[in-house]
């Protein structure tokens, strides 16, 4: 693809109303759509069904290279970048899956590096006390063993999943539901571990994109599309990541579950896709059979101590206080004399980057040791 039909696919995609369908039409009725991009819109708007959506927007343009040139510059000034299927950071295992974007944004390198498999772990945003941190533990050994971890960057699992596989010195893609610059609090907590590690963020929505229900079912498709595997940890009964499994049963991805107690809420979407036929997994080697890596992959040593950065004065107070039984933030907030809730809030979200505390469902929150 030249750089020309790059630019056309870019804007089109940028403009509302105008899919991944309506992307394969263009390309169906123009042999070159290259040949778009200064054209005037006027001349070919009518050769395509479009949305009546699209059709407003369209209206509004002289050419497509208005939008071209100002996504182009939006992405300067936000610092990403377009990437396309044909290039190297592109997720390798997205390329065959049907109705994938046709292009994606990224902050991060993407796939650029060493061949490897990767696993998609997801889950509840409110999973039980300790759930997340056997997570963590689980997502550090299976990216210790070379295979890279995708998930959708909320808090609960899919943070856990993240921070699990920085943790192992491995590779940790998120997908999101909004425009990267649009990523809610929740999310942005990655971004310094992150771009301290080997963690990319994608999302196939153009800048100024905020988060919307649809959204979050469109790249639930692209994490299970990114990923050889989906491994669902906790799943109530009605979650995103039940979603995600059917995307992944129709790309043909063999699908997982960590099972939970009968009686635990946080499970029951989980325990529900054991009993349908999921496979059981208890623990690395399971993942590793579901990727079909059995006897061919030989698991790093675990990584040597990290040299920190030395906690803050407010974070090292607040740390002391912490113990493994969740403590609401509140309650923190009287147990911290002089400390307000902004500094608070900025103390935990360092300690929890630090490794060194969890945040539970309700504000809440944990020492990790």
């Amino acid at each position: 693809m030249d750089t020309a039909e790059r630019r056309v696919v870019a804007a089109l995609w940028a403009l509302p109303g105008i899919g991944v369908k309506t992307i394969e039409r263009v390309r169906e009725v123009f042999a070159a759509p290259g040949e778009l991009y200064e054209r005037p819109v006027k001349s070919w708007r009518r050769e395509v069904d479009f949305s009546p959506q699209a059709v407003a927007a369209l209206r509004k343009l002289d050419a497509l290279a208005e939008v071209a040139e100002r996504l182009e510059a939006d992405l300067r000034r936000l610092g990403y970048r377009i990437i396309f299927p044909e290039e190297a950071a592109w997720p390798p295992a997205l390329r065959d899956v049907a109705g994938a974007p046709p292009l994606l944004f990224m902050l991060g390198e993407g796939a650029v590096g060493p061949a490897r498999r990767r696993v998609a772990i997801v889950g509840t945003r409110t999973p039980e006390t300790g759930a997340t941190g056997e997570v963590r533990k689980l997502a550090a050994q299976v990216a210790e063993a070379g295979v890279g971890v995708v998930s959708g960057g909320a808090q609960g699992i899919d943070r856990a999943a993240h921070l699990g596989a920085l943790d192992g010195g491995g590779e940790t893609w998120a997908f999101l539901g909004c425009a990267i610059e649009e990523m809610d609090s929740a999310q942005a907590v990655l971004r310094r571990p992150f771009r301290e590690g080997q963690g990319t963020f994608f999302s196939q929505f153009p800048p100024g994109a905020r988060c919307e229900k649809g959204h979050f079912l469109l790249r639930n498709a692209c994490i299970s599309g990114a990923s050889e595997a989906v491994l669902v940890a906790r799943a109530p009964a009605s979650s995103g990541a039940l979603n995600t499994v059917q995307h992944a049963r129709e790309q043909g991805r063999p699908v997982l579950a960590l099972p939970g107690d009968p009686w635990n809420r946080a499970a029951v979407g989980s325990n529900q896709l054991l009993r349908d036929g999921a496979r059981l997994c208890t623990g690395v080697q399971d993942v590793l059979d579901a990727l079909g890596l059995s006897g061919t992959v030989t698991p790093r040593p675990a990584p040597g101590p990290v040299d920190r950065e030395p906690l803050g004065e407010t974070a090292a107070r607040v740390l002391a206080v912490l113990t493994r039984a969740p403590t609401g933030f509140d309650e923190l907030l009287a147990q911290v004399p002089g400390v307000g809730a902004g500094a608070l809030a900025a103390a935990l979200l360092e300690l929890e980057l630090n490794g060194d505390a969890l945040q539970r469902a309700g504000k809440r929150y944990e020492r990790v040791s």
